[in-house]
């Protein structure tokens, strides 16, 4: 686990985890890989928590291997929930023109369509308007993806549209948040990416 850079460029204090005695078999998945992920992310987690480094950065981990482990949690956004002993999380990918915040997240497809609510999403636009604050945007204008192709098209091509997403941007919206959509999500991005929204 790499912890930090020190006053001199170059320099990295490493922290031994304690999680492994000898390094796991490369290229597989073994019970003891997923068991040193999870350390290492728990510890990033509580040095982090402790004011001892300001940020963590995540590397792939191997779901297989945390399932062999044991760990329940499918990645490092639910571990990092449970560490903070939170309902209330999402994963946002931030970038300088597009920063994007996931309804659902390590979710087969097929459940994650059965997974959206109105209510699930009201929620990951509050914590869209609330990280588009932490990173700078007084207002921050945020976009709903519609979930099936042209949103929809006015049930034409599903109802998931307007029936949850629409519901949910206009409660939002009626709460003072900037926000719009269902967007199309073949268009919705490109108009972000373009400055349109944040």
């Amino acid at each position: 686990l790499i912890a930090g850079a020190t006053q001199t460029e170059g320099v990295i204090k490493l922290v031994d985890t304690g999680a492994l005695n000898t390094p796991p078999p490369f290229g597989v998945v073994s019970a003891d890989g997923g068991r040193a992920a999870y350390a290492a992310v728990i510890r990033a987690a509580q040095l982090c928590a402790t004011g001892q480094v300001s940020a963590m950065a995540t590397a792939p981990i191997s779901k297989l291997a945390l399932r062999a482990a044991g760990i329940d949690e499918p990645g490092h956004t639910e571990i990092l929930a449970k560490f903070a002993n939170t309902d209330r999380y999402a994963m946002l990918f931030a970038r300088d023109k597009l920063n994007v915040l996931l309804a659902t997240i390590h979710l087969p497809l097929r459940k994650a369509i059965d997974a959206l609510t109105a209510k699930l999403i009201a929620e990951k636009v509050s914590l869209a308007h609330e990280s588009g604050r932490w990173i700078g945007n007084l207002k921050p204008r945020i976009a709903v993806a519609g979930l099936n192709p042209h949103a929809g098209e006015s049930g034409l091509l599903g109802e998931e549209d307007a029936a949850i997403i629409a519901p949910a941007v206009a409660q939002m919206r009626a709460q003072g948040l900037d926000v719009v959509g269902p967007i199309p999500p073949d268009t919705v991005f490109m108009r972000a990416w373009a400055g349109e929204f944040d």
